[in-house]
């Protein structure tokens, strides 16, 4: 609160600094701090107006308003900290917090001789360097009221330098009255060179998008994130509040001290000996014991004003708090990155939770892992299904990034699961420093290095867990886990699946640095090439192998005859529970075994007894495994029996299996049925036949056959006598007479092809119980030009071709309701077809003369009456004969379900379309 005024060299602590040059020793001005205004009219600076030659000023902060006072004298080199800097002096670690305030220059004291500028080099540290000072880590926030804007060299760091400046690691965020060309986001102007090397300034809020010398404008947004400073050390100079401060230095003002987990008594004692004012709040912890510290306001690391008149405000534990649930994927996210889903909060999941839309999350990328939980999450056995993470350039990767060493994690199970990370990889957790119990993972994971499945590196305490994974990678790479440094035991665990990799990879764990792993196995497949090198069906490399206790492997499935700790054994020994025994496991309350079928499973995860689910829906029961955490396969074949879908037969009845098994059936595609032998046979009586043994016909090919008649099948697939599931479509060809001589019907030609699937009758419509489909040509298909009767052939002597066809009629349309279609339903029915077929094995029709029992007006036989109106059929040619080729027009009609008059449709050669 300092109030300095002066003309000439002025700050709030020294007006001038200067080294003399004598001894050897260089003035340094270190850990100081000044608030309050300084006024002068020529080198005027929050700490300094003047520093000359070898100076040094080292953790310095200025929080202070530097003004200009009314003179008629130009106002010239006013800065934050220093006015002038003038030698080869150095300032670091150092910053400035206000404003720096020039009037307007009062015209009426100016001679009429005096011209602008009447003003010149302000900065948010130095208002102007000379002979090539170094500026390192610093930076300034500042106000610049510039108010006249001939005022030149305006700059969020210098106003104006000399040749041979210096900057690196530093920053403005500097507001400016007025911005002119030589208004610079770090440099005004100057002489060069100049070096700017890692330097920024926030161009949105200071809207100045030029420097001289250099740095790089950031927008506001961009400046709050810690990667955006490249090369700074964040470590020990610098700090940030990710997101929402921009960077502070960690000796600005004063350090906030870590209270947490302190006796409350002793925390206050703590702030006050430091100055801190503080208040103290109460509230629930999931963390702290009553009475101790939960957290403070203002985080450790973060800055605080010494005596501030607002206390920071320290939180009190009154106990474990209410848990909040969670029952969707989007709410998981949450935590860490809402204030309503603290990191150390209380979790517990009310439902099984499907994680599938991750996929489509952060472009990519998928679900963020969440980074340092300090609280309690129970999963409570359900299960998160389809979680997705493709971060491979990224670490520390899982649903939980890093877990702290206050986190607990209870009764989690990740199912079908797809993780990709870099270093540190774990389905649950990248890295573990806390208590996971009763947890379970299933799916693939990947990274670099230091991969498992269920943790990728653990620090903390693991006991009864499970991973049923394909784990793949580099470099320590471990079914269960990648790396143990822990001192604490990983004990009663179990490792099912596959790894990969190229060194220290083992079955269960790929490193064990420190700690134990007790009564545990691994069941898993350990793939690496010849090259790799410390590799065990166990554990890849052991520090001290004795301290892998009462362990085991498959020594068949792994593939592995030798481990650093852990037994191997047989997978027939691993189903038994005397191996285990003789090594001390607990039967009694931790493991369970089905002897002789299963390795041994842990009682408190999640376990079923499988039914016998013969008879019932196969994708009802796969659905109720699936979420209950199983897995289920299924191979098909028919049965005598049971209808499509339903199941035959499942391994494990009567068996209780824990979670990620699972679990095999054989399903039925289909009451199986025996395929007729229609060769020999007209179509008509092949289509019954294959109707009657609820097949359906496929494909019909007419092809000449100097063997068989015309209109008789010569060929059919699958052939007589095979069993296949109803429903079954049997493909026929049929023969159109013989082949004429020294000619053949190529391979395929008049083919008609079946309705495509899905189409034909509706449920319960159309078809009498009992009649099944005639398959056809798909929609839309018509003849061939050229192809069915030869023209000419087959007329009947006397009857010209095409004769028949009252003049005018059927000319510009044809009638909305199809000659075959009796009851006008727009549909064709198996008895209106089988009508038309009539006439096609007797060989033609007539018409019906009055007083004749007839519903189509038709009568079966080719001699009789022909004056009436053709049948619709009969068009290809029109001869009073129904041909195959137009028998089959109708068939399609028959199996999609209807017709339609379309006489303007080029593709139509009957003036009809399929389909209603």
């Amino acid at each position: 609160n300092a109030d300095i005024t002066g003309t000439t060299k002025v700050g709030i602590l020294a007006g001038e600094i200067v080294d003399e040059g004598g001894g050897g020793l260089f003035p340094t001005l270190q850990n100081v701090t000044v608030s309050g205004t300084v006024k002068g009219v020529q080198g005027v600076g929050g700490i300094v107006g003047y520093s000359t030659g070898n100076v040094s000023i080292i953790d310095c902060f200025s929080r202070a308003r530097v003004c200009s006072k009314s003179s008629s004298d130009p106002y010239i080199e006013f800065g934050g900290i220093c006015g002038r800097m003038d030698g080869a002096g150095y300032l670091a670690t150092s910053s400035f917090i206000g404003e720096i305030l020039v009037e307007v220059h009062p015209i009426e004291k100016l001679d009429s001789d005096t011209k602008a500028p009447s003003g010149a080099y302000f900065g948010g540290l130095v208002g102007i360097t000379v002979n090539g000072p170094t500026i390192s880590n610093c930076h300034a926030n500042a106000q610049i009221q510039n108010e006249d804007a001939n005022y030149p060299y305006v700059g969020g760091l210098v106003g104006y330098t000399g040749p041979n400046l210096q900057i690196t690691n530093s920053y403005a965020v500097t507001s400016f009255a007025n911005i002119v060309l030589t208004v610079g986001g770090l440099v005004g102007g100057g002489s060069m060179p100049i070096t700017v090397v890692n330097s920024y300034w926030d161009r949105e809020y200071s809207g100045v998008n030029i420097s001289f010398g250099g740095g790089i404008g950031l927008m506001t947004a961009d400046m709050k994130r810690e990667l955006s400073y490249t090369g700074w050390d964040f470590t020990n100079i610098w700090g940030i509040n990710e997101g929402i401060s921009y960077p502070l230095l960690r000796q600005e003002l004063m350090i906030m001290p870590d209270v947490r987990n302190i006796y409350y008594e002793d925390a206050i004692n703590t702030l006050l000996e430091n100055g801190i004012s503080n208040s103290l709040a109460d509230e629930c912890s999931n963390i702290v014991p009553e009475n101790y510290i939960i957290s403070q306001y203002l985080a450790p690391g973060e800055w605080v004003k010494v005596f501030s008149p607002e206390p920071v405000i320290i939180v009190r534990s009154t106990g474990i708090c209410p848990a909040i649930e969670l029952n969707d994927i989007s709410q998981i996210q949450l935590i860490g990155n809402d204030p309503v889903y603290p990191l150390d909060g209380n979790y517990i999941l009310s439902a099984n939770i499907d994680a599938s839309d991750t996929i489509n999350w952060d472009g990519g990328k998928g679900f963020r892992p969440i980074q340092n939980f300090q609280g309690i999450f129970n999963g409570n056995n359900y299960i998160i299904s389809n979680l997705y993470i493709n971060r491979p350039d990224e670490n520390n990767v899982g649903l939980f990034g890093i877990t702290d060493s206050t986190a607990r994690l209870f009764n989690i199970y990740l199912m079908s699961a797809n993780v990709v990370g870099g270093v540190d990889v774990g389905i649950l957790a990248g890295m573990n420093m806390g208590l996971v119990a009763h947890c379970g993972t299933h799916g693939h994971v990947s990274g670099t290095s230091f991969v498992g499945g269920l943790v990728g590196v653990n620090g903390g305490y693991i006991r009864e867990a499970l991973a049923v994974v394909d784990a793949s990678g580099d470099i320590v790479i471990g079914g269960f886990m990648g790396e143990n440094v822990s001192t604490y035991f990983v004990e009663e665990c179990y490792a099912l699946g596959s790894v990969t990799g190229n060194n220290y990879v083992g079955g269960f764990l790929g490193y064990l640095q420190e700690g134990f792993v007790t009564n545990s196995y691994a069941g898993v497949v350990v793939d690496v090439p010849e090259t790799a090198t410390e590799v065990g069906g166990f554990c890849g490399y052991a520090v001290d192998p004795a301290k892998v206790i009462n362990c085991f492997w498959d020594i068949d499935v792994s593939g592995m005859s030798s481990s650093q700790g852990g037994e191997g054994r047989s997978t027939e020994d691993m189903k038994r529970q005397a191996t285990f025994e003789s090594a001390g496991w607990n039967f009694f309350s931790v493991w369970a075994i089905n002897e002789n079928e299963t390795y041994p499973y842990l009682m408190l995860v999640p376990q079923l007894l499988i039914d016998n689910y013969e008879g019932q829906e196969f994708s009802v029961i796969q659905d109720l495994l699936n979420n209950q955490g199983f897995l289920t396969t299924s191979v098909e074949t028919c049965h005598p029996t049971y209808t499509e879908g339903q199941v035959i037969s499942n391994n494990y009845v009567g068996l209780t299996i824990p979670i990620f098994t699972t679990v095999d059936f054989v399903v039925s595609s289909g009451i199986c049925t025996t395929v007729p032998d229609v060769i020999g046979a007209t179509l008509i009586t092949a289509i019954n036949a294959i109707n009657s043994a609820n097949l359906g016909v496929g494909d019909v090919v007419e092809e000449c056959n100097d063997t068989y008649p015309a209109g008789v099948v010569f060929w059919q697939s699958p052939a007589g006598g095979e069993v296949v599931p109803q429903g079954t479509r049997v493909d026929l060809k049929v023969s159109s007479g013989p082949c004429p001589e020294g000619e053949g019907a190529p391979e395929g030609e008049g083919i008609v092809e079946g309705t495509p699937e899905g189409e034909g009758v509706v449920e319960g419509e159309g078809i009498p119980e009992g009649e099944g489909l005639i398959e056809g040509t798909p929609e839309g298909e018509g003849l061939v030009e050229g192809e069915g009767v030869v023209e000419g052939e087959g007329l009947p002597e006397g009857v010209p071709e095409g004769e028949g066809v009252p003049e005018g009629e059927g000319e510009g349309g044809v009638p909305s309701q199809h000659s075959a279609d009796q009851n006008g339903d727009g549909r064709i029915d198996l008895g209106e077809l089988l009508r038309v077929i009539q006439f096609f094995n007797i060989g033609g029709y007539h018409c019906a003369l009055p007083g004749e029992q007839s519903e189509d007006g038709y009568m079966a036989g080719y001699d009789g009456d022909k004056s009436c109106r053709p049948h619709a059929s009969d068009y290809k040619p029109q001869d009073w004969m129904i041909n195959l080729s137009e028998l089959l027009r109708l068939i399609q009609f028959f199996n999609i379900g209807g017709y339609h008059p379309c006489p303007e449709d080029p593709e139509s050669e009957d003036g009809y379309c399929a389909g209603p």
